[in-house]
């Protein structure tokens, strides 16, 4: 890694900041749920990773599942912090090789790893784990989304409801991006970006061209192309360009609101930026030489996200905006952090 210190363009403005968040990064106060791959499998032969989700709080750790016949990804805590929903790849019968591996989607309790729920994912057989994972969402703490393959051999998103255990098919796509309160759902088609009214039904493209919905901000919604990252209005479809000729893989809004953070890849691939931005600047940027996935805001001005590094070394960085912050002690691999509210 080449910094783990921001870049601030105004010394008045990390002033400010270190006033505001001191505190909050000294307490070093944080929740998040990550998987895993233990030292001891992640090298098996012909097997997956065996991963685990873990709940991480305030300095110690909860180990939520055990399952050494499947390996869990994407974790996504529910909007009141209650329970995690993840995608695990299930090889119980091991025998049988990847041909004969399907996958399901779980919520366990985030106090007691307790399972409340499950369902198989329908086609998923025999398939690897899609580029950005299942995209599991929560709406509201009732149900869970997630992309699954449709029959026609292109994607849709599916609901599965914790009450009732049902599963339904929501909309075709690929991506699940649920605005804020639960009531839109944007996903990816080939002809644009489709925006759904959840409880209504609805349809309407909000932006026709190549492009995947990264992340809702106040009335628009973020999307990227090969070309750049786009704010678009969903009403209007007009857009405007926010980072040109630069590949941006996340974006996540914090909690309050006024700033955002996004991951932008340095050209060849030769490492990754996590950027935040307040009022229209570039706060901090981090440049680092290894591959950021899982950014995620934990609470305002703190954030997680998760570092590869060009030998393959994976960890975990919680930071504040001045770059005050730790890495998470792990004796496997962590990746894929998301914030979990407080009760």
């Amino acid at each position: 890694m080449k910094s783990s210190q921001p870049h601030m363009p105004r010394l008045a403005l990390a002033v400010a900041c270190l006033c505001a968040l001191v505190p909050t990064a000294l307490a070093q106060r944080f929740a998040f749920v990550s998987t895993r791959a233990p030292e001891a499998q992640a090298g098996a032969f012909d097997r997956p990773w065996q991963s685990e989700v873990y709940f991480y709080r305030d300095g110690t750790e909860q180990r939520l599942t055990a399952t050494p016949h499947a390996s869990e990804y994407d974790p996504a805590p529910s909007p009141g912090g209650r329970f995690v929903a993840f995608v695990a790849h299930d090889h119980s019968h091991e025998a049988d090789g990847w041909d004969a591996w399907g996958w399901y989607l779980a919520v366990v309790e985030t106090l007691t790893g307790r399972e409340v729920a499950r369902w198989d994912l329908p086609r998923t057989v025999g398939m690897t784990r899609p580029a950005g994972g299942f995209q599991t969402a929560w709406v509201g703490d009732a149900a869970v989304l997630a992309q699954v393959p449709a029959a026609t051999g292109d994607w849709e998103v599916h609901a599965f409801d914790l009450g009732s255990g049902a599963a339904r098919r929501v909309t075709d796509g690929y991506g699940a991006v649920v605005a804020s309160g639960g009531a839109r759902l944007a996903t990816s088609r080939a002809d644009g970006v489709h925006v759904v009214d959840l409880a209504g039904g609805s349809e309407t493209r909000a932006f026709a061209g190549a492009g995947m919905p990264l992340a809702w901000w106040r009335d628009g919604l973020f999307v990227a192309t090969e070309s750049g990252l786009l704010l678009v209005d969903v009403a209007t479809g007009a857009n405007e360009t926010v980072v040109a000729a630069a590949l941006v893989t996340e974006l996540r809004v914090d909690p309050s609101g006024e700033r955002y953070a996004y991951v932008r890849l340095h050209p060849a691939g030769a490492g990754s930026d996590v950027v935040v931005v307040e009022g229209g600047v570039e706060v901090p940027v981090w440049r680092l030489d290894g591959w950021v996935t899982g950014l995620d805001w934990l609470e305002p001005g703190l954030m997680a996200f998760a570092v590869t590094e060009p030998g393959g070394d994976v960890y975990v960085q919680v930071s504040d905006l001045l770059g005050g912050g730790f890495r998470v002690a792990s004796a496997g691999e962590d990746h894929g952090p998301r914030g979990v509210p407080r009760p």
